[in-house]
């Protein structure tokens, strides 16, 4: 698939998507560290487990976001993993990525 399926209008709101999905994946993986830091600081659970998962959380994210790949597809996958909601969407950005999304959510 190639960005120029697009139009302009489409194209900006879907890479506004991906940082927005971006940034509601990090502070997703920043509120489970937080989580994580505090059952240890209460003892709940040992520094070794609270680093793994930390560790664990640090890593790669499952968003990838390339910048040559299609926005679509990112979006689609944001949309599968929770990261973003049909209400993020306008109609039109909407209707050039339906398609992706259900095959995202296969």
């Amino acid at each position: 698939m190639n960005e120029r399926r697009y139009t302009q209008v489409v194209l900006r709101e879907l890479k506004r998507l991906g940082e927005l999905a971006s940034s509601r994946e990090h502070d997703s993986r920043l509120k489970e560290i937080s989580t994580k830091l505090n059952r240890w600081k209460k003892g709940s659970m040992s520094s070794v487990a609270a680093l793994t998962e930390i560790q664990r959380l640090s890593g790669a994210s499952p968003l990838v976001w390339v910048d040559k790949a299609d926005p679509g597809i990112h979006a689609a996958h944001a949309f599968a993993s929770g990261f973003l909601k049909k209400k993020d969407f306008s109609e039109s950005a909407w209707k050039a990525v339906e398609i992706l999304i259900t095959l995202a959510e296969i």
